[in-house]
């Protein structure tokens, strides 16, 4: 994914006044009226996108005050101020953004990163729970290589990440990339542990979840139940994993 960040603005030479006023982080400049804060740089970025970028809330703020403001323009590659700030890990800058009306929370790149996904790819667990707390964010679009928000918090071994999300409704922990690796398989093959045991876990306690519900609705003995749950997972692992808590599901019966 390295062109989502090829292309982004040399810090102040050659900029307009309200960038370089925006890297500065100074806010006396953005409040005149005679700037327009839509107006990119060389690079197609806005003001907003570097101040995001930078994490400077205050300058933010006061652009947000102007009329006309979009804070949903992005730059030649697909970039959104608030793609910025989450993938920068700025939570203040994220939260202004949140607020705004119309804001787009699932827009993608040109690579097809959201900024969801790239709040959980480097780890910005605080920024990832603001996004998922936002109404309209679809926690399982991918980008054009398959990989989730999900699958890449669980490729970089982000655990307090890949904890917050395996904690949202409808998320899907199951789906893999183009390739057809899934997150358990690459956290494996990354060698992250705390990810794989919570991982493991959740895939043992969602299968059983199924199986206490066939048991219940469809009158299949508890027995039949767990062994149905452990061959289901296919996964030799998992297996070993669901046997346990077998052991201590069926006790809990006699």
């Amino acid at each position: 994914m390295r062109g989502e960040r090829d292309g982004s603005s040399s810090p102040c030479r050659g900029l307009p006044p309200l960038h370089s006023v925006c890297l500065s982080g100074h806010v006396s400049a953005v409040l005149r009226g005679d700037m327009d804060v839509n107006t990119p740089d060389g690079n197609g970025a806005t003001a907003m996108h570097l101040a995001c970028r930078q994490g400077h809330a205050a300058a933010l703020e006061a652009m947000l005050e102007v009329t006309g403001v979009d804070v949903n323009r992005t730059d030649p590659y697909g970039r959104t101020p608030l793609w910025e700030a989450a993938r920068e890990g700025h939570l203040a800058a994220v939260e202004l953004l949140l607020g705004v009306p119309g804001i787009n929370v699932n827009l993608r790149t040109r690579e097809g990163g959201t900024p969801l996904q790239w709040a959980a790819r480097k780890g910005h667990a605080g920024v990832v729970r603001a996004l998922l707390a936002a109404p309209e964010v679809d926690v399982n679009l991918s980008d054009r290589g398959g990989s989730t928000p999900f699958y890449s918090a669980c490729e970089k071994g982000r655990i307090d990440v890949v904890r917050a999300m395996l904690a949202v409704p409808g998320i899907d922990i199951f789906r893999g990339n183009v390739h057809g690796e899934d997150p358990l398989c690459v956290a494996r093959r990354k060698g992250h542990a705390a990810v794989v045991a919570a991982l493991e876990a959740t895939y043992v306690r969602r299968i059983f979840a199924g199986a206490l519900r066939a048991m219940l609705l469809g009158g299949v003995s508890r027995t039949t139940a767990a062994d149905l749950a452990i061959r289901g997972l296919g996964d030799a692992r998992l297996q070993a994993k669901a046997l346990e808590m077998c052991s201590a599901w069926q006790a809990t019966s006699t």
